[in-house]
């Protein structure tokens, strides 16, 4: 019975200090005295208590702008959103800071915490990758201007993973055409992707497919394309060999080319008879 009380005692304690608090905050929100507001905007930021902040923050922005507390409060609602794994509406708060306090000590933060923000929020390969676009160009921006930071190599490092995922993507959707039997538009698409990306550690699978590509397209021809088709696919086998001769796929390609050649020596001979 001593502890069922006990208990029940520790709810009611624990309850008044929930609704204590609650009316507190009510109370400051709902109050027009913006000093005490920003004050208590910047403990609940410091207690983590970022959806409160927020709020609060919200509102003083405008009120201090021009003031002496304007930047930090500006500063303060950036850091709480992307604090809260916000990466969207704080990105876009950085970015708004930079934008209004171009000669602040705090710019150079403000700037590549909105280039990470688009970093984190960048989508899977297989989505839209818009953002993943602004994530390189707001990284490399943040290099350019400020080359001796100690986020350099960092930055660095996040470009480089956000152009292997475009790579990934602009491969895979090139493939898809491949995997699909379309092998008209895959002959484009892989070809583009190998232009898009030249560096691609998937050049070589990139070219290969080519070559597949056009063997194929040529042999599903109707028999008045068949020879120019060959003739193209023939010349891919060439690239492919001149820049992989010794590749992973190098003995297929040199089959594909007997292959390609046989069928050029029958064709000529219809074409005689």
């Amino acid at each position: 019975m001593q502890k069922i009380k006990l208990s029940y005692l520790f709810v009611l304690v624990v309850s008044a200090s929930l609704l204590s608090s609650c009316t507190e905050y009510y109370k400051i929100q709902k109050s027009d005295d913006y000093d005490l507001k920003y004050k208590k905007s910047v403990v609940y930021y410091q207690d983590g208590k970022y959806t409160k902040a927020i709020t609060l923050l919200e509102e003083l922005i405008n009120i201090l702008r021009g003031t002496a507390k304007g930047e930090d409060a500006h500063y303060y609602l950036a850091s709480a959103y992307y604090d809260n794994n916000d990466f969207i509406m704080g990105g876009y708060y950085f970015r708004s800071f930079a934008s209004s306090f171009p000669k602040s000590e705090r710019l150079e933060e403000a700037e590549f915490k909105s280039a990470y923000s688009y970093y984190l929020d960048s989508p899977r390969h297989n989505l839209d990758q818009a953002t993943t676009n602004q994530a390189i160009s707001a990284l490399q921006l943040f290099v350019s201007r400020y080359p001796e930071s100690s986020k350099v190599e960092e930055a660095s490092k996040l470009t480089k993973e956000l152009f292997g995922k475009l790579e990934f993507k602009s491969y895979n959707n090139a493939k898809l055409y491949y995997d699909l039997s379309d092998y008209k538009a895959a002959r484009v698409a892989l070809k583009n992707s190998i232009k898009q990306y030249p560096q691609s550690k998937y050049r070589e699978e990139l070219i290969y497919y080519t070559v597949r590509s056009y063997y194929l397209y040529a042999n599903k021809s109707v028999l008045q394309k068949q020879k120019e088709r060959f003739v193209e696919a023939k010349r891919e086998c060439k690239l492919y060999l001149a820049e992989y001769a010794n590749g992973e796929f190098a003995k297929e390609v040199k089959n594909l080319n007997k292959k390609i050649n046989n069928n050029l020596e029958n064709l000529q001979i219809k074409a005689e008879n």
